[in-house]
């Protein structure tokens, strides 16, 4: 591609247009935005999901024809048949993950007791030998299909699936995923049986955690604002609104990760397990402190916050720096007039100097003073004479408030008993 550079070349990239997932560049935005919008790029964004190098252009282009290779291979193999279960099957993983389950080995069981007419006991005992005998023949055990043997493929005792596996290859909507996986007749196997874990990509127009869609992107935003709390940070910098949409929505669809936790919480295997998660810990918000905003720099672009100088200089000029200024005292005057004092001479600079214009005590009554003025303003009584002398003249004036009212009392008692007295006077 005569349009694309790579990233790290030697070359001027100071006019590039950079993608730092695929580490690739472009002459205009116009092929920047074609490239967010194709397969190879989605493919590397799922590959830096689960922490795994991009890949080229053309082993991008390779992989994808050696899976149309195996999916066309794969379509027009359709001799997979069971003949115990009486069932086809369309491609070589379903037919073994129907081998591994536990329902057709159940029937194969069954059809065994009623071939040899003996107990249980004896067709297990059997059966256990048998699997001795094809273990120590390379494993290889009987096909379901008549007069044929089948090798037993590490896919059928394989339960789960790796991100990292999972990742190497898209999933349903891409054209890696173009196998297809239906199967000809009707599988009714039990839950151990081997399952493939994909994820959907929710699309920008759709809800990051729950299950609303809106007409546009704004209208998104506006409902995860109101009813999640979500808010894009930065939004006066972001370019790509819709690829970084694009990418939350790889990141919780397909990867099945909170936006939050990134790559540290725990794993989920169900997209509505990831959205229960982030609402109800309150993780309805991206992770954008120091390190993890490089995650997003493709959809983002700051330059416009960087200081621009008042003076223009042409780059060709010869940069002359200026003459570094020092003190008698051994210290470098910067240009801000801070004096920067040398290592040799740290052993002065920690020293504590007494001051020599007040005396220490000056300085001690000075502090207590401001302190104890602080103290006052708050309430603080202070010594414990002070605190006495204010009982004291607290405890008289409450005797002199009670003698008042006793003086008071007998004044009126005497007025109103005075007829009940004999006259202490004869005359």
């Amino acid at each position: 591609m005569s349009t694309l550079t790579p990233a790290g070349s030697e070359s001027s990239i100071s006019g590039l247009l950079t993608c730092m997932t695929c580490r690739v560049g472009f002459r205009n935005a116009e092929l920047q935005r074609d490239h967010y919008k194709s397969d190879w790029h989605r493919y590397n964004l799922k590959r830096k999901i689960v922490s795994l190098p991009p890949v080229t252009a053309d082993n991008f282009a390779e992989r994808l024809a050696a899976q149309e290779a195996q999916a066309a291979q794969s379509a027009n193999d359709t001799s997979r048949y069971c003949s115990v279960c009486k069932k086809a099957f369309g491609n070589e993983k379903a037919y073994l993950s129907h081998i591994a389950s536990k329902k057709h080995s159940a029937v194969v069981k069954e059809q065994s007791m009623k071939e040899l007419g003996g107990t249980q006991q004896d067709v297990e005992s059997q059966g256990l030998e048998n699997s001795k005998n094809n273990a120590s023949s390379g494993g290889v055990v009987l096909g379901s299909s008549p007069g044929k043997m089948q090798q037993q493929s590490p896919l059928a005792k394989k339960k789960t699936q790796s991100p990292q596996i999972a990742a190497k290859f898209p999933g349903k909507g891409s054209k890696l995923g173009g196998g297809s996986d239906m199967e000809v007749g009707d599988d009714d196997d039990d839950d151990d049986s081997w399952e493939e874990i994909e994820g959907i990509q929710i699309p920008p127009t759709s809800c990051l955690f729950c299950a609303v869609e809106s007409g546009d992107i704004e209208s998104n935003l506006e409902h995860m604002s109101v009813s999640h709390s979500f808010f894009i940070p930065d939004m006066e910098y972001c370019t790509d609104l819709e690829g970084l949409l694009d990418y939350l929505g790889s990141k919780v669809g397909e990867g099945m990760m909170c936006l939050w936790c990134n790559e540290k919480g725990k794993s989920f295997y169900d997209v509505l397990a990831v959205q229960q998660h982030m609402r109800d810990k309150g993780h309805c918000k991206m992770l954008h402190d120091t390190d993890a905003a490089f995650e997003y720099s493709d959809y983002y672009d700051f330059s416009s916050s960087y200081p621009q100088d008042s003076t223009e200089t042409n780059p060709d000029e010869l940069y002359t720096p200026e003459a570094l200024r020092f003190n008698e005292h051994m210290q470098l005057v910067l240009p801000s007039g801070v004096a920067l004092g040398h290592r040799a001479l740290k052993l002065y600079y920690r020293q504590y100097v007494r001051p020599g214009s007040r005396s220490m005590s000056e300085i001690k009554a000075a502090k207590k003073n401001k302190i104890l003025s602080q103290y006052k303003a708050i309430g603080y009584g202070g010594t414990a004479l002070v605190v006495a002398q204010q009982k004291l003249r607290d405890q008289r004036y409450f005797k002199h408030v009670k003698d008042k009212y006793g003086v008071k009392l007998g004044v009126q008692g005497n007025k109103t008993l005075q007829t009940y007295f004999r006259r202490q006077v004869q005359f």
